[in-house]
């Protein structure tokens, strides 16, 4: 067995386990570990195949590299599981998500100001986290949303508006060993559970606010709204503007809902970045790291068997090779100054076909590429690729040399579990994927019956390609029936007896690539 990826069942999450074995050794790298509960069974799971060194009394093998592919607490959560089983579980190197901090842009205070400067490490949420002062950062962090969130009270006030706070707090069940309550985040996650109650009643399909693009109107009045929600406005503003704002009152309730949605969602997702870190604390061995591209200019290392570790010394060496693809140096710098995308990604509606929108801790997920045995397997988290995009996300123009990293693919990690993907179908039609001749497996981690993934762009998609295209899908759990007949002329049968648990994806590359395990049949 020359390759081994494993893609573990945890729901609505992601955690993928890669073996690349290169002589004596076996190099391997986690992608992301699933939401609490999940990563409990993919820590075990990792701590397994992992096992000792040089039989039962050996110490542990290590993990080579852990990556974090972006702040949502579905992916990083299960690794604060993972670094916290200690040395049972050694780690060399982690890649934190290098999501800049917006509250020292235009949205925070003037005094720190940051905006339109260039993205540095000390500005990132996961480098204030962990400092001297991480608890202190952390918490001026949530007063800042919480501020936010005080101000859309008062403008729901002014306009007279339905509340959007006043469904139950269905996500109470959620806070696990009162985990949320000590984080402070029991108030963010009723908001934001009643947020996306409001937003469901009004048919979006997906939470993010970005994807209530349907209107100008909206986008307007999300516009308004968000210009009004700043904590330093006072109320007498709020009454003048009033008499001269938009007047259509289930958009305006909308874009609050939106607003509140992306708040909630940064405040909670901040709360699982800085578990992570506060778990990292007790390991100082492992080499802790965030790293972007430059526009158009993807990163490439390889393995060094010496340290163990990638390093861009080590790119002509035995392999495997890691070719860093996102986020860039632009995507950091533009999602600090704009945050929360709930309200600012409906201005950016462009004339041609409207790209349905991704939260910003998704659009900075990492991108990366692993070559080995002249074989490429892509990781992708939630991306939409929007740094794949000439000089900015709103253009249909691609960087030739990203583009070409997405060419002689086998394996591919369908970003955000099949749901909104933005540019990153786009982008395969630029890398020639409709017309591959070989097969290349398709990969999918969603929750069981989902009702919205995997989702109409990649429905339309697989539809496009055509039942003779050599793609082949793998599930971690059964899509809806509609969607599952539709899906069934390139799904990779069951090896096992379907719906077997867990649902765990398994596959392996010793001179042709094979499904060793695949427990749902299409």
């Amino acid at each position: 067995m020359s390759i081994k990826i494993t893609m573990y069942s945890v729901g609505l999450g992601a955690a993928m386990l890669l073996e690349f074995r290169r002589g004596d050794r076996t190099v391997t790298v986690l992608a992301d570990g699933g939401d609490a509960g999940a990563g409990i069974r993919v820590a075990d799971e990792v701590a397994e195949t992992l096992g000792p060194i040089g039989g039962a009394a050996g110490p542990a093998q290590p993990l080579d590299l852990v990556i974090g592919t972006h702040y949502d607490e579905d992916h990083l959560d299960g690794l604060t599981e993972l670094v916290g089983r200690g040395v049972t579980i050694p780690v060399r190197e982690i890649w934190l998500p290098p999501v800049a901090d917006d509250t020292l842009s235009r949205s925070g205070s003037g005094s720190t100001d940051v905006t339109g400067r260039a993205p540095k490490d000390e500005d990132t949420l996961a480098t204030r986290f962990a400092g001297d002062g991480g608890h202190e950062a952390y918490g001026a962090y949530l007063r800042n949303k919480a501020a936010t969130l005080d101000q859309l009270d008062k403008f729901e006030q002014v306009f007279e508006l339905r509340s959007g706070t006043d469904e139950p707090d269905a996500d109470s069940s959620r806070d696990l060993g009162g985990r949320d309550e000590a984080l402070g985040l029991t108030r963010f996650r009723r908001v934001r559970r009643a947020a996306r109650c409001r937003l469901a009643v009004s048919g979006v399909e997906h939470v993010s606010g970005g994807d209530v693009l349907e209107t100008g109107a909206l986008a307007r009045h999300a516009r308004y709204v968000w210009d009004l929600s700043h904590p330093d406005v006072v109320p007498m503003e709020l009454m003048r503007f009033a008499a001269r704002g938009p007047v259509e009152r289930p958009l305006l309730e909308m874009a609050v809902a939106s607003i509140r949605n992306a708040v909630c969602t940064d405040a909670i997702n901040a709360g699982a970045l800085i578990r992570l870190v506060d778990a990292l604390r007790a390991r100082p061995e492992i080499r802790r790291r965030q790293i972007w591209c430059e526009e158009g200019q993807p990163i490439e290392f390889g393995f060094d068997g010496a340290s163990g570790r990638f390093d861009r010394r080590s790119v002509r060496g035995q392999g495997p090779r890691l070719t860093l693809l996102g986020p860039t140096e632009r995507l950091v710098a533009e999602r600090r100054d704009i945050l929360p995308v709930g309200a600012l990604a409906m201005t950016r509606l462009q004339p041609y076909e409207r790209l349905k929108d991704l939260t910003d801790s998704n659009q900075l997920s990492y991108v990366v590429r692993f070559d080995h045995e002249e074989q490429g397997v892509l990781i992708t988290g939630d991306t939409g690729f929007d740094g794949f995009a000439v000089g900015s996300d709103r253009v249909r123009r691609y960087y030739p040399r990203m583009v070409r990293h997405l060419r002689d693919l086998s394996v591919i990690q369908v970003p955000h579990h099949g749901g909104i993907c933005r540019h990153f179908y786009r982008v395969l039609d630029d890398a020639g994927f409709p017309q591959m001749s070989k097969p290349v497996y398709l990969l999918l981690s969603h929750e069981q019956g989902s009702a919205h993934r995997p989702g109409d762009q990649f429905m339309n998609y697989v539809n496009r390609l055509g039942t003779g295209h050599p793609a082949r899908l793998l599930f971690t759990a059964m899509p809806r029936a509609d969607k599952a007949s539709a899906l069934r002329p390139l799904a990779e049968p069951a090896t096992i007896v379907p719906a077997a648990l867990p649902r765990d994806v398994v596959l392996e590359f010793d001179g042709t690539w094979r499904a060793v395990r695949h427990s749902v049949q299409l």
